[in-house]
């Protein structure tokens, strides 16, 4: 109270740091005491207010704070870091699952799902990986049971295919044999004549030409027939 009934000079105020300034703050010794002043000049009452605070006490509320900061932000980290960790933990662990189930499913091993039950995205994400699986399997089944199909009737195609050409060729073989018994006899033509040759090369097994040798009544009779109406 004794310093605020004085005047600016008699409380060792430089009435130099208050000119021109509304508001500020100065270091200030009175009484062998040093002390902070803030300053706050009101347009409304004409009047400038000063703070005084001593600096020891100045200093003191500022170690305090400071502890008091220190120490809330330690007990915040304290509280909050099991929390992160929790938090981190069953985020990245159940991702790290879902990737390695795909890494597997791609792989080949189509029965293998997600078997995570939480509802949240990545419960979200594992529940349409499920979906997602289970179309591609059954789809994969789909086209492996038509390839069976497939192949069985491919099988059973190239089966009767066999059997097929196998009678067929049967039964050239068996024309070619009733061709060859009704050409002559070369030893019945030797016997007759050996001034002779014959050349018979059918195309294919069984030829569509023919020649025929025969004496009748003391007749030879020689025949080349063509019996295909090619030429």
């Amino acid at each position: 109270q004794d310093l605020l009934t004085d005047s600016y000079r008699d409380c060792g105020i430089d009435n130099n740091i208050l000119k021109g300034r509304k508001s500020g703050y100065f270091k200030l010794k009175l009484k062998n005491t040093d002390y902070i002043c803030s300053h706050y000049f009101s347009d409304l009452l004409g009047f400038r207010f000063f703070t005084f605070i001593k600096n020891d006490t100045l200093l003191s509320k500022i170690h305090k704070v400071r502890n008091t900061m220190f120490f809330s932000t330690f007990g915040i980290i304290i509280i909050i870091l099991p929390f992160l960790i929790s938090l981190a933990f069953n985020i990245t662990k159940p991702l790290s699952y879902l990737k390695n189930t795909i890494n597997e499913f791609n792989n080949g091993n189509r029965n293998i799902r997600a078997e995570i039950n939480t509802h949240d995205e990545i419960g979200e994400l594992a529940y349409t990986f499920n979906v997602m699986a289970d179309e591609i399997k059954n789809e994969l089944a789909l086209l492996e049971n038509e390839k069976n199909v497939l192949e069985l009737k491919v099988i059973e195609r190239t089966e009767e295919l066999f059997i097929m050409n196998q009678k067929i060729f049967d039964s050239i073989e068996y024309a070619k044999r009733i061709q060859k018994s009704i050409l002559p006899d070369l030893e019945l033509i030797k016997d007759i004549t050996s001034d002779f040759f014959i050349i018979w090369k059918p195309r294919d097994v069984v030829g569509g030409d023919f020649y025929f040798f025969q004496e009748v009544s003391g007749v030879i009779i020689i025949a080349i027939v063509d019996c295909t109406g090619h030429g």
